[in-house]
């Protein structure tokens, strides 16, 4: 039943195709051969070059190279500024760690004073209902 209905519904579904899409993604430099690629851009291209957190990053020789920048404004070496921004960060980093187990410490006090209080509770409410009959 359901098979003829199929064949009659659907045998006259013909969808159009898509248009087709465009390489948009490819750029026209891609086409370019190697002597009008060098006039468009000029004989001699820039390394490319990142710069992430305070940081400069040069990519050459297929390798990710960190840039030497000239020292501060302070006349320290960015090094020195890492070094005390580490130690800074290591100091907060176990006061934090401090500060959590003692929290871990009460939140142990705090379930034990519970179980207590629940294992009482449920003593004193049996204690009740034997009363009670």
């Amino acid at each position: 039943m359901f098979r003829d209905y199929g064949n009659t519904v659907f045998s006259n579904w013909n969808p159009k195709l898509p248009p087709a899409r465009l390489d948009a993604s490819l750029s026209s430099l891609y086409y370019l051969d190697f002597n009008s690629r060098e006039t468009e851009l000029g004989p001699d291209y820039a390394p490319l070059a990142l710069t992430l957190g305070g940081h400069s990053l040069i990519f050459q020789e297929g390798q990710w190279l960190l840039q030497q920048t000239p020292q501060g404004a302070k006349g320290r070496s960015p090094k020195a500024g890492d070094r005390t921004r580490i130690r800074r960060l290591k100091n907060k980093n176990r006061e934090l760690q401090e500060e959590n187990n003692a929290l871990k410490i009460r939140v142990e006090l705090l379930m034990d004073m519970l179980a207590e209080t629940t294992a009482r509770h449920h003593v004193f409410r049996f204690q009740l209902a034997d009363t009670d009959h």
